[in-house]
């Protein structure tokens, strides 16, 4: 199942033109000392690059989860696509899931807590959204993927754990008969 968020950056597209805008603007406009002209030149390569890469990031990459049905497991993949190219930027099996969590203001530090050694990959559409947060054992420390998705998606992912954890326990049931 592929899941794809739709975008919703309205406030992040009025920001990043703004920024191009005045990047122009102060690259045009030259003062009359040689401190103003270099202050100028300050606001409009940060202006223009806060701008480029607001665009890049929130406007022209889209991130795409995708879950497919592996024997008794399931593949996790994030598709980033910028522009026409695309390529996974990760792969867990669901049989690593540590922990799948909605991602609210206190769940990183409770995660840090929890598994000392985790790192954390946010592959968002959307600046302010709902997110969730899988937590994957990964040879000997742990990574937490910070997604978007709809219930629906919510549900299949946790269906899937569910359905792999319990294929897990029978597999260990049958081998220690």
């Amino acid at each position: 199942m592929n899941f794809t968020p739709k975008r919703k950056n309205g406030n992040v597209r009025a920001i990043y033109l703004g920024l191009l805008a005045l990047g122009l603007i102060s690259i045009v406009v030259s003062g009359e000392w040689a401190s103003r002209r270099i202050a100028l030149i300050c606001i409009s390569m940060l202006s223009l690059v806060g701008g480029v890469y607001l665009m890049v990031r929130y406007e022209l990459t889209t991130y795409s989860y995708i879950l497919n049905a592996k024997e008794n497991d399931f593949e996790f993949f994030v598709n980033k696509a910028t522009g026409k190219r695309g390529s996974y930027v990760c792969f867990y099996m669901i049989s690593d899931v540590a922990t799948f969590l909605p991602y609210e203001k206190n769940t990183k530090e409770e995660l840090i807590k929890k598994y000392q050694n985790i790192s954390f990959f946010t592959y968002t559409n959307n600046v302010s959204c709902k997110t969730n947060v899988l937590v994957f054992a990964n040879a000997g420390h742990y990574d937490a993927v910070i997604m978007e998705s709809d219930e629906a998606y919510d549900e299949y992912i946790k269906n899937a754990i569910a359905l792999v954890r319990e294929k897990q326990n029978t597999q260990e049931d049958e081998d220690d008969d």
